[in-house]
């Protein structure tokens, strides 16, 4: 089925800034120090070890950067050389479309 393209007709023009995201990262920037002595202060003195755990997530996430998250495959029959696959292709074009 051929894919309808749409025009776009609104929004910014493209390159052109996003002054309200800039606004509120150059706030955000101004209360850094702050959050980062709370968080900090939590992680030291925080009662509660869920809040703890959390903080020390959040320093550690501001020192090193969040982890990448990672996920296994696993396969359920081997993989198939190129060959293979075109094979199964044709078959199932032969099958859905006969001439």
């Amino acid at each position: 089925m051929p894919q309808l393209t749409r025009v776009k007709t609104g929004g910014r023009k493209p390159g052109t800034p996003n002054k309200t995201t800039a606004e509120v990262r150059q706030l955000a920037m101004t209360k850094a120090p702050e959050a980062i002595q709370i968080i900090a202060d939590l992680m030291a003195n925080s009662k509660n070890d869920v809040v703890r755990l959390h903080a020390c997530k959040e320093m550690l996430n501001r020192a090193s950067g969040k982890p990448t998250e990672s996920h296994e495959l696993k396969l359920a029959a081997p993989l198939r050389t190129k060959e293979e696959r075109d094979a199964i292709i044709r078959a199932a074009e032969r099958k859905c479309f006969p001439h």
